[in-house]
């Protein structure tokens, strides 16, 4: 094979990469995924539902008892996300750090630690930033990872 048909497969293959990690993002519940795998990949739905202002896909990964700080139910997390998607523009999210612990008693109950920097405001540096600790407890419907019970604190 001549250079250029090689570089030709390689764009192929890492094209064909690419495609298949994204789609791992919005499959979840395969039998080659693990548990912890699948929860980090709806923790990176939920960031990219956040970014791209889409409070939709946010909710599609809340369990329908979903209860958020003690007050907040699914209506209400969609209502809030949509508040300061107005307030606050070019909101990006940093996950600095992801503790995910599966309960070994029953496996479809899990926990998750995230630790994140929130940025919002357009041009090279963001405008406001925030610090947030968030603690979330998940479980598995219907083989997928769903977050039942979120505290975040600043």
């Amino acid at each position: 094979p001549s250079m250029h048909e090689s570089r030709r497969t390689i764009k192929h293959n890492l094209c064909a990469l690419w495609c298949s990690l994204i789609l791992g993002l919005f499959v979840t519940g395969c039998s080659d995924t693990s548990d912890e795998d699948q929860i980090k990949e709806n923790i990176q739905t939920l960031q990219i539902a956040v970014e791209s202002e889409s409070p939709n896909d946010f909710i599609d990964i809340l369990d329908k008892g979903f209860l958020g700080n003690q007050q907040f139910n699914r209506i209400l997390i969609k209502k809030y996300l949509i508040l300061n998607f107005m307030r606050h523009s070019d909101i990006k999210i940093r996950i600095t750090h992801t503790n995910i612990i599966i309960n070994k008693s029953d496996t479809s109950l899990a926990t998750a630690n995230i630790k994140v920097i929130l940025t919002g405001g357009k041009g090279l540096l963001p405008e406001q930033g925030r610090l947030m600790d968030i603690q979330s407890h998940w479980v598995k419907k219907d083989n997928k990872w769903v977050v039942k019970i979120a505290h975040w604190t600043r």
